[in-house]
């Protein structure tokens, strides 16, 4: 692994598990502290985690970045970690239970890191609401299962024995966005010594420097149009990262959503387009979302200018927050049926006062109702994980870099 001598201000090293893309190069602030005199060092440890190919893993838009360093072995990453010195800081984004025996590496080395999340998402209920009581009792119940799960991870990964121990140190640092805490049982341990530090999203930061370029609209229609923020389940990186297969019924499901699609644009007399995931390729000739156009990596440009947002379970609501966009969160039976996604659906949907709405049970003519957009939802779900509207700072990873040349001091 190459290790290049390092600059007084010293080096800013990101550690990441998945594939290292330039996208990500810029989400994770390696330009920022570059441009702040520190020398940039991503480290994509995927063959070293995973050890199969990034087959599938890939995209036009998200591939592994030239300027990425990738380790071969433990050992080599030992190496290189050994010759940090405390002008360097370390972001580990690598989660305990991803690869454990980095906690005990840094242990070792007693390396003070940082931990950034700084795309948080909902992991409760939302019970702002007024709710029928069998539905309030439906959630409570969701959320105890879910807390039951993670301490059950938690003890069946030693996570509790191992901070008790101090064989996986918590994070020093903390970057997150909004004033909800970051996780219940985090990935990422951290302890009453972490210093939390709060920004604002990556995703408003960037709303921010896009609406200051006062950019022509993405999409030109003479009606207006609806977004549909594609989370591909059928076939998203991440599946074939970690070996699960999704239990859905494409055609059943394509076919579903065809079919909405359609409904709503009669019913509203509008056009739906289709924000594709930055990771994902769009196929023309597969045609999944038959004659409508796919955007890539334009999500934010199109809600701005969009009528309303149709959305499964994405971070990228938090554009359709910022410029108070009607949300419409949907699902469908197989996602119904997959636990995990089915929970995080209902989570996310219940702080905009909805359910998410199954588009395999719309009868033949039941009509599809507009979200309204009630601002005491949005602000709140804005304030607990976009942070403050009005945050004012020259990059979402300033505040990071003030705390740690702060601690340089001390």
């Amino acid at each position: 692994m190459n290790s290049m001598a390092h600059n007084k201000k010293g080096r800013y090293v990101v550690l990441w598990s998945n594939v290292f893309s330039e996208r990500d190069w810029h989400r994770m602030g390696l330009a920022y502290f570059e441009s702040q005199g520190y020398e940039p060092i991503g480290v994509e440890c995927y063959d070293l985690i995973y050890g199969h190919a990034k087959e599938g893993l890939t995209s036009d838009q998200h591939s592994t970045y030239e300027n990425v360093t990738i380790p071969e072995s433990l050992e080599e990453l030992e190496a290189f970690l050994l010759t940090l010195t405390p002008n360097d800081l370390v972001v580990n984004m690598i989660t305990l239970h991803t690869h454990p025996e980095l906690y005990e590496l840094i242990r070792r080395l007693d390396l003070p890191y940082a931990y950034v999340e700084t795309a948080q998402f909902p992991w409760r209920f939302c019970y702002a609401h007024r709710q029928p009581l069998k539905q309030l009792f439906k959630h409570l119940s969701y959320d105890l299962r879910s807390m039951a799960y993670r301490v059950k991870r938690a003890v069946q990964l030693k996570i509790f024995w191992g901070l008790v121990t101090g064989k996986y140190p918590p994070a020093r640092w903390l970057l997150t966005s909004g004033e909800a805490l970051i996780k219940f049982m985090p990935n990422q341990p951290f302890s009453a010594k972490s210093e939390f530090i709060q920004t604002v999203a990556d995703d408003i930061f960037l709303l921010q420097a896009k609406d200051k370029e006062n950019q022509a609209p993405v999409h030109l229609s003479e009606r207006p149009y609806v977004v549909f923020l594609d989370s591909p389940f059928w076939d998203h990186p991440d599946f074939k990262m970690t070996g699960i297969t999704p239990p859905l019924d494409a055609d059943k499901y394509y076919k579903a959503l065809l079919q909405m699609f359609d409904r709503i644009e009669q019913q509203y007399n509008v056009e739906i387009v289709i924000a594709g995931h930055p990771r994902c390729d769009y196929n023309d000739q597969e045609k999944r979302f038959g004659v409508r156009r796919v955007y890539a990596m334009k999500t934010a440009e199109l809600v701005k200018d969009s009528a309303m947002v149709i959305s499964h379970v994405s971070t990228a609501v938090s554009f359709a927050v910022h410029y108070r966009k009607p949300i419409l969160f949907i699902t469908n039976d197989d996602l119904e049926d997959w636990r995990v996604i089915s929970v995080d659906q209902a989570i996310l949907a219940s702080w905009f006062g909805q359910d998410a709405t199954n588009i395999d049970a719309l009868a033949p003519d039941q009509d599809i109702p507009w979200p309204d957009v009630d601002d005491d939802d949005y602000t709140r779900y804005e304030a607990s994980f976009l942070g403050p509207r009005d945050f004012e700072c020259g990059h979402p990873f300033e505040p990071l870099k003030t705390a740690f040349e702060n601690s340089l001091r001390t």
